[in-house]
């Protein structure tokens, strides 16, 4: 195990190297998180990662698992009399509960940053934290296959309090399998990279038929149209169904306000935003919990 300035000079790494600064990878979200996934694998396999989990952890009726990578700075968690405190180049995961509270505190230069996964039936939603002060940059939410293997496999990990480093590397690359579209129903390829380009950067404003078609040299209305034939909704559509997953994830964070989450998710019209969430869930933004 390496000790906590070899762990920051690693993660300082990942964070500033060319192909992974933050910069440059919240523009693309959904590759920005397989990425820092996919360190955090080697990490684990090298030892230099610690995987904890905050107990109790329910034996069954699970709808939804909680994970955070602290990168920088530590998050303290809270839940009912125990206090847990996530160090830099540790994850720890735990059962959704409301009575859970986090309070972000920046290193000694004043530096913060962690990745939030949540891990729902059907799909994962993430969101990277960083700055100063610390605030969400960005946010996806992407189809998950693997739900059932990643339940089995935390129970197993939790079983000794603190996992073997390697259990960590194959919690993440449960993650990262369960993350790609495949399966005999798999769209086209075509359809494929379109929709790994919307999941990749879902709260991209630029988004549209259009700009997407010429991301993936092909005129907007025959992509437009294999799209509805293959998936059975409209792109556009499911770019909305994507954004209103991610803002409501947002929303119920509570770090953020409405406005800021209308701008998160690609929206620059608040009431447009607005009346797409009411929409989709039958309540303004401000009144979603």
């Amino acid at each position: 195990m390496k000790n906590s300035s070899q762990k920051s000079d690693l993660i300082g790494t990942f964070l500033t190297s060319k192909t992974r600064n933050p910069k440059q990878g919240i523009q693309k979200p959904g590759l920005f998180l397989r990425e820092a996934l996919a360190w955090w694998s080697a990490q684990s396999q090298a030892g230099n990662a610690g995987l904890y989990f905050l107990h109790p952890l329910p034996k069954d009726g699970v709808k939804e698992w909680k994970f955070f990578l602290q990168l920088r700075g530590q998050n303290t968690l809270k839940i009912d009399q125990t206090t847990f405190r996530i160090p830099p180049g540790s994850m720890c995961l735990y059962a959704s509960n409301p009575n859970v509270t986090e309070y972000w505190e920046a290193d000694e230069y004043g530096r913060y940053s962690h990745f939030f996964l949540g891990v729902f039936p059907g799909r994962i939603s993430s969101n990277f934290v960083d700055g100063d002060p610390p605030k969400i940059q960005s946010a996806i939410s992407m189809p998950f296959t693997q739900g059932r293997l990643l339940e089995r496999m935390i129970h197993f990990s939790s079983a000794s309090g603190r996992a073997p480093a390697h259990h960590g590397q194959v919690i993440a690359d449960i993650l990262l399998d369960g993350m790609r579209i495949s399966g005999q129903d798999a769209p086209s390829r075509l359809i494929r990279h379109a929709m790994e380009l919307i999941l990749d950067q879902p709260c991209n404003p630029e988004l549209s038929v259009k700009w997407m078609a010429q991301q993936l040299q092909c005129h907007p209305d025959y992509l437009s149209r294999r799209f509805h034939v293959e998936t059975g909704i409209s792109l556009m559509a499911y770019v909305r169904s994507k954004r209103m997953e991610i803002a409501a994830d947002l929303l119920t964070s509570r770090q953020m306000t409405v406005a800021d989450v209308a701008a998160s998710c690609g929206y620059r019209d608040h009431s447009y935003f607005t009346r797409i969430f009411h929409q989709t869930y039958n309540v303004v933004p401000s009144q979603y919990i």
